[in-house]
């Protein structure tokens, strides 16, 4: 069974992630302040090859809402062994789901 911390370097080895809770939330065209912005995603990584980009702002995991970095980690290690999770996300001001492997 793989531990918090492999599961933390999955995900940080994916992408970089920011809290949003004090940015504005009119540039992303978002109701409110809940979400997680993705601010890098590194070449190659499981995020990149699952589509995820810079500035897409995380809102949901298997569909519960997020407002924190602790509760994607937290998603993640509840959904291990389905190998991925479906992430809510807002780009380009619009609501999209996307799939990301975690094994």
């Amino acid at each position: 069974m793989k531990t918090k911390m492999s599961l933390l370097i999955l995900l940080s080895s994916s992408f970089s992630l920011f809290s949003q809770q004090n940015i504005f939330i009119s540039p992303f065209g978002l109701p409110d302040q809940r979400g997680v912005v993705i601010t890098d995603v590194r070449e190659g990584s499981l995020a990149d090859l699952s589509g995820f980009r810079r500035n897409d702002v995380i809102r949901a995991v298997n569909g519960n809402e997020i407002s924190s970095i602790e509760e994607i980690y937290a998603f993640s290690e509840e959904n291990w062994w389905l190998g991925g999770m479906m992430l809510k996300i807002y780009r380009n001001q619009k609501e999209e789901e996307k799939r990301i492997a975690i094994k």
